[in-house]
């Protein structure tokens, strides 16, 4: 945004936040001013153009400084007239920091414009938010998803780990089972063991008294024996 002012017989480009010196206006330092006439008006891409000037933009703005600018040589000379003449000179300025430019026309539109692109945007947050809003809850369906998933492979594990827990007990009692036939094939091998020692033994005793039959027979046929040669 820009605008073209006169002051002081010379036109000047000035924008807001600008400083610019122009011919020495009167007022003191901080006081504000209005420049005019104004006579172009420029923003983004409408230009208006016064005829001669526009009398609905105003440029307003504040004296930040009343000085002198550097000094320049004024020289006259007259040749083979013996006329010289030198003066010194400083023009008086005065810098104005430009506050703002107005256009009372264009504000209304300006305006809503302003309010039209705000809007848009605040439609286009919201429909940020819905998106944001409809990608949170599908991530929540997932995740619920996910969960229940969980909960499943959880109650199967669960379901797994209380038949290998049947599986054990089944097997603990088999193997009971197992020890306890094992301590009866024990306990009957023993009671065989003792059976074949008490056979042995009764085998013993047949065999002493085969024998001592056998030695009873003998000394009753040596005893039969003598008799006959008797």
């Amino acid at each position: 945004m820009y605008a073209v002012i006169q002051s002081g017989g010379k036109q000047y480009r000035v924008s807001p936040g600008q400083t610019v010196r122009v011919e020495k206006l009167q007022g003191e330092v901080g006081s504000e001013v209005k420049l005019d006439p104004v006579l172009l008006f420029a923003q983004n891409e409408e230009i208006q153009i016064g005829q001669p000037s526009l009398s609905d933009v105003s440029v307003s703005g504040h004296i930040v400084e009343q000085g002198k600018a550097k000094k320049i040589i004024v020289f006259k000379m007259k040749r083979r007239k013996r006329y010289r003449r030198k003066q010194g000179h400083r023009q008086l300025f005065t810098a104005i920091k430009i506050d703002s430019i107005e256009n009372n026309i264009g504000n209304v539109e300006n305006n809503i414009d302003d309010m039209e692109a705000k809007v848009d945007s605040i439609e286009n947050k919201v429909e940020t938010t819905e998106n944001r809003v409809e990608t949170t809850e599908a991530q929540v369906e997932t995740t619920e998803a996910k969960v229940e998933t969980t909960e499943a492979q959880v109650e199967t594990t669960e379901a797994k780990v209380e038949t290998t827990e049947a599986q054990v007990e089944t097997t603990e009692a088999k193997v009971e089972t197992t020890e306890a036939q094992v301590e009866t094939t024990e306990a009957q091998v023993e009671t065989t063991e003792a059976k074949v020692e008490t056979t042995e033994a009764k085998v013993e005793t047949t065999e002493a008294n085969v024998e001592t039959t056998e030695a009873n027979v003998e000394t009753t046929e040596t005893t039969e024996t003598t008799k006959e040669k008797e």
